[in-house]
């Protein structure tokens, strides 16, 4: 999954560095407005897709007693545009989750509609809906996201829908 869980980094980094921490802190969480822009290149053999995701939203955060961050909920919105560099097709894909990272068990969990790109007489072409979890390490703990069947759940999906 590209991008989508673009705070797992995040995770990984401030959960090694936090270790246990203390008893919880009773100073109201902050919130804060979100926003992040990222893009990249999918090789799809014969064009590249050419993407950039947008996310939008707020970011509240919860603190332990020595003022490190133990839990950050993120509501989201994200669009994207993704784009075959030989022919110029464009694919516009959006979705609306929330992502729950929690530095004190070491999990990202992600649930709600993350993508989902309609095509004119193609109907769904990409699609994830549903929850996911990962662990510290980034692997996949629980994935029941509704991925589009006929797709892989990998970068040639995009590449199919732009072909």
């Amino acid at each position: 999954m590209r991008g989508i869980l673009a705070a797992g980094a995040v995770l990984t980094a401030t959960a090694s560095v936090l270790g246990a921490t203390g008893p919880a802190s009773a100073a109201a969480p902050t919130r804060a407005p979100f926003s992040d822009t990222y893009s990249d290149t999918i090789d799809c053999g014969t064009f590249n897709d050419d993407f950039v995701d947008y996310y939008d939203g707020t970011v509240t955060t919860w603190y332990d007693a020595a003022g490190n961050p133990t839990r950050e909920v993120y509501h989201l919105t994200h669009l994207s545009d993704d784009v075959n560099s030989v022919t110029g097709r464009t694919i516009h894909e959006h979705g609306a989750f929330t992502e729950i990272i929690d530095y004190v068990k070491g999990t990202d969990s992600t649930s709600g509609r993350l993508e989902i790109a309609t095509v004119p007489g193609s109907g769904v072409v990409v699609q994830d809906a549903g929850h996911i979890v990962l662990d510290a390490d980034g692997e996949v703990v629980l994935d029941s996201l509704n991925h589009r069947q006929s797709i892989p759940d990998d970068d040639t999906r995009y590449c199919q829908a732009l072909g």
